[in-house]
């Protein structure tokens, strides 16, 4: 009996040792925003050594998400600085990053984390 239980609980073992610090971290805030097939800019954070969008938010005056793309679900992409994606996702709380990481902090400048649900080129 002890054999059957290794048996059924090791793969579940093993799968919650393969989930990465980056989803744990990706799924752990608050949804502040969903986008659907929003348009944006992406570029990179050379401290953080990490990509972000840069996505003005509609129907806003001056409001600008930042999103750091907090996961690798799409290795084959080919991520260029400055680069006008299209994407979705949700924005979530982070206490990794926040406006003190940018020379320029722009009025109306939000630092989230972005979980990633599509992006291509635009």
């Amino acid at each position: 009996m002890k054999s059957v239980i290794t048996i059924l609980i090791s793969p579940l073992f093993l799968l919650l040792l393969g989930c990465g610090e980056d989803d744990a971290t990706c799924n752990s805030g608050k949804i502040i925003a969903q986008a659907t097939e929003e348009s944006a800019t992406l570029h990179f954070h050379a401290k953080h050594n990490i990509y972000y969008v840069n996505y003005f938010v509609k129907g806003t005056i001056d409001t600008f998400y930042k999103g750091f793309i907090c996961t690798n679900a799409f290795p084959d992409f080919e991520f260029t600085e400055g680069m006008p994606v299209i994407f979705s996702g949700n924005f979530r709380e982070t206490d990794l990053y926040n406006n003190n990481d940018f020379e320029v902090v722009i009025g109306g400048q939000e630092v989230y984390v972005l979980e990633l649900q599509m992006l291509a080129a635009e």
